[in-house]
């Protein structure tokens, strides 16, 4: 068994250490392992630990995602290793139609802020909330390629057509360059 502690807090850009803010809740779906996941976080320290390929690290992988708006960070892992295969492969065996693709999404619940920017509704739970939100889903810009991919005969799964998005609960785009929080994972 192994154990990952985690501490939750990030610290925004524009403002000093007594600004922190704190992860308060992480949800995630159609992320690796995950079908859906709820974590609610205490603010001071968390501690994951469970048996290898119960998923610790996948979480962490999550956060980090979310938090670091990396569009390279998530080509490297690749879109097809982030996405749940067993949501793959049951799209695969149904009726393969564009609007029924999977997405897959991480949110990130921070503890009450002073960043207007980050505070909305725009997230799976419909709370008024300050967080981030980061996503893979398919791209209506490429409606036709998907279509075509999805008419070819064999597993084919349009992963190329997917686009990335990093947008706060107020759905505000917020990216490498202009991400609000700044976070250091230590995974080990």
């Amino acid at each position: 068994m192994k154990t990952v502690a985690a501490s939750p807090s990030v610290v925004p850009f524009d403002a000093g250490t007594e600004a922190r803010v704190c992860i308060r809740r992480v949800v995630l779906s159609n992320f690796m392992k995950f079908d859906t996941l709820q974590l609610d976080f205490d603010p001071d320290l968390n501690i994951f630990a469970g048996d290898n390929e119960a998923g610790k690290s996948t979480v962490l992988l999550a956060i980090d995602l979310a938090l670091s708006a990396s569009r390279s960070k998530v080509e490297t892992v690749g879109i097809e290793s982030l996405m749940r295969k067993s949501v793959v492969e049951s799209f695969l065996a149904g009726r393969k139609k564009a609007e029924d693709l999977p997405a897959l999404f991480v949110e990130i619940y921070l503890s009450n802020g002073h960043d207007d920017n980050l505070h909305g509704r725009c997230n799976s739970l419909h709370e008024n909330a300050f967080g981030l939100r980061f996503s893979c889903e398919p791209s209506d810009d490429y409606a036709q390629e998907i279509k075509q991919v999805l008419a070819e005969d064999g597993g084919n799964f349009p992963f190329e057509f997917y686009s990335v998005k990093f947008a706060t609960f107020a759905g505000t785009p917020y990216g490498t360059h202009s991400r609000p929080l700044r976070h250091l994972l230590i995974h080990g």
